[in-house]
């Protein structure tokens, strides 16, 4: 299921990958982890793991990409319709980019990200695993 949701400023999408999508990148990004491909000197976190994803197959980077386009068409049309930017036509996949490589953090405590921008429109991040403490942190009210 897709939510969006306009806390403040920018409206924000809640998405999940398929399966089939979500064991392919985690998959490769173990992969990439243990080949030791560091990413590190081209992102800007505060953390020790940053892999570049290197897929094993084209028809597997092929799906993960596809997919990821798919979602930002999906981001791209809703913002359209809610802000009512009627004159722009519907968002095709055709003209949207995805970063290539893809990379991956696996990310300890204490670790993180500085403010930092990316170059295009529209920024995500995928969880490919949360740790239990994360999840029951979340259910405590403050």
């Amino acid at each position: 299921m897709t939510e969006f949701i306009s806390p403040f400023g920018p409206m924000i999408m809640h998405s999940k990958l398929s399966d089939e999508c979500f064991n392919i990148l985690r998959a490769n990004a173990n992969d990439s982890r243990h080949e030791d491909l560091d990413f590190r000197q081209k992102l800007s976190g505060n953390i020790h793991y940053e892999y570049k994803i290197n897929f094993k197959t084209l028809e597997h980077k092929n799906l993960v990409v596809n997919e990821l386009l798919s979602f930002a068409k999906q981001y791209v049309n809703a913002c359209r319709e809610q802000y009512r930017v009627k004159r722009f036509n519907e968002v095709k996949a055709k003209n949207l980019q995805i970063i290539d490589p893809i990379w991956v953090n696996f990310m300890r405590n204490g670790e993180w990200n500085p403010v930092h921008f990316h170059a295009g429109q529209i920024s995500c991040v995928t969880y490919l695993s949360i740790p239990r403490e994360i999840n029951e942190e979340n259910k405590v009210d403050p």
